[in-house]
């Protein structure tokens, strides 16, 4: 398919000497071998158009003339077709480096989805290393009126990978016969058992036109997508034509929304079908279309992220102990606050703790799916008000509401380190680090000095309204610029006290 696998290889070289068998007749043995004679040079290194094209015609001229000259034809091809990359920059060598490792997560997908390769190996000829895959089979799963699920075994070294794939029973393509569309679901297995769902690898393309288009990463769901009536878009040759120019394209950019909308349908069939027998469902609810990668695709795109969301805001995704909830009863951790707990699982554990408690009444999910959870309801709304959004002000603002104990001290002391590290000027610290009488007070805490039972005592007594200002002991390192209560601040207040 011109303009999708194979102009990716720009990345790698720009030169390539073609060897291979050309069939020169249908109906005989005869081939063409190319290179065999001359060496075949592709050449795209120019910039200047002319140039490129001068040379884009030198290759046609030469490719006219293969097969016109029987004693250079054979009954023995080549058994295989090569491209042998002439490097001629360091990029060049960096990107084969990178593509070839990037292809081994690829290449399971492109033999399920690609029935002309049945075998695709990767040898590393300087560390003695080779990467074998091979189609094994297909078997089917079960099927119903709309959809079919397969199988997919593909041998790797010595272990078989398998992938689930979903195709339409209905919308077949007339030519042949075969559905409009492939999924591949987000599970693959080892040896084919404990098949488990998961996020598909962040450097895996999700549209396929028999190739990966790259340029697709991280689009639309957590599924692979592959259709071969999918048209690319001519500009960028790594990405769909979804929107037409009015004059003659408009009817491939209708149709490739109606493969991706037929793909849409299949999916919901399938989770509406399966899934009471899925544990891992929190992946198959991906939605991340936004933002749009050109202007001219946000309102098609925003369609797509509505009506996504608003499907997957109703399933029971979220597991809640023994059962699954639906996703818009649950509250999330916002951006800022998914980043830092993220890098930081203390802070986790101690936000997890709090937003727990019962006199917090709200529904969070498990703690090893809460930041799961805040990284795709994050992306379901991105650009517009997130329902679901827990922010560090509202952590302070539950804080505040719970009577707090002494088994509260460590998850707090945390939030406020983690405030005190990212100040916030609409949030004064002050406000949830706790007296020492384990209270939260409006007015300012003071640091006291070290001062003996005994005259603590006394200030007890006369003084409560100031031993109340006393910061609790373990949270001194937070309000480090407070002031100090010594035993001038004592006799002053004292003094004060005699007098009136």
């Amino acid at each position: 398919q011109y303009g999708t696998g194979f102009l990716t290889t720009h990345k790698l070289g720009l030169r390539f000497k073609l060897s291979g068998s050309l069939k020169v007749v249908a109906s005989k043995e005869l081939y063409y071998n190319i290179g065999e004679k001359d060496d075949f040079i592709i050449d795209r290194s120019s910039c200047d158009k002319g140039k490129l094209s001068a040379k884009i015609q030198d290759q046609i001229d030469v490719e006219q003339s293969w097969g016109k000259n029987m004693s250079e034809l054979t009954q023995a091809p080549t058994p295989f077709t090569r491209f042998t990359y002439l490097h001629d920059h360091e990029i060049e060598r960096i990107n084969v480096k990178e593509a070839f490792e990037k292809s081994l997560v690829l290449t399971p997908y492109v033999l399920a989805l690609n029935p002309l390769i049945s075998k695709i190996e990767f040898i590393d000829e300087e560390k003695l290393i080779v990467e074998s895959y091979s189609f094994k089979g297909k078997r089917l799963l079960w099927e119903n009126e709309k959809i079919r699920v397969e199988e997919v075994s593909v041998f790797h070294n010595n272990t078989t990978i398998c992938l689930c794939t979903i195709s339409s029973v209905e919308e077949l393509d007339i030519e042949t016969n075969e559905s409009k569309v492939t999924i591949v679901l987000p599970c693959k297995a080892e040896n084919c058992s404990e098949v488990k769902y998961h996020q598909l690898e962040a450097n895996t393309p999700q549209l396929y036109l028999y190739l990966p288009l790259l340029g697709t990463e991280n689009w639309g769901w957590n599924y692979i997508i592959h259709a071969p009536s999918f048209t690319c878009d001519k500009d960028t040759r790594d990405s769909l034509l979804f929107i037409g120019n009015g004059q003659n394209n408009d009817y491939q950019a209708n149709q490739n929304r109606e493969l991706i909308n037929l793909a849409g349908e299949l999916i919901k069939e399938y989770i509406s079908t399966c899934i009471d027998q899925i544990s891992d469902r929190k992946y198959l609810c991906r939605v991340n279309f936004l933002p749009a990668p050109k202007e001219c695709l946000t309102e098609y795109y925003e369609s797509l992220q509505n009506k996504w969301v608003s499907y997957f805001e109703l399933l029971p995704l979220v597991k809640s102990e023994d059962d699954y909830i639906t996703v818009d009863k649950i509250k999330v951790l916002d951006e800022k606050l998914l980043e830092a707990c993220t890098k930081d699982i203390k802070l986790l554990d101690s936000i997890y703790t709090l937003l727990s408690k019962e006199d917090i009444k709200i529904v969070i999910p498990e703690k090893s799916d809460l930041l799961h959870w805040s990284g795709y309801i994050n992306e379901w709304y991105v650009g517009r008000k997130n329902p679901h959004s827990i922010s560090i002000n509202d952590v302070c603002t539950y804080i505040k509401a719970i009577t707090l104990n002494e088994s509260d001290l460590i998850w707090l002391h945390k939030i406020c380190e983690y405030l005190k590290d990212n100040p916030d000027a609409n949030l004064p610290l002050q406000g949830i680090v706790p007296n020492e009488n384990l209270k939260l007070i409006s007015e300012d805490l003071v640091k006291p000095v070290d001062f003996n039972k005994t005259f603590r005592s006394i200030l007890k007594t006369l003084l409560p309204s100031e031993v109340e200002k006393f910061i609790h002991p373990r949270f001194i390192d937070i309000l480090v610029d407070n002031k100090e209560y010594d035993k001038e601040s004592a006799k002053k207040s004292l003094t004060n006290f005699i007098t009136e």
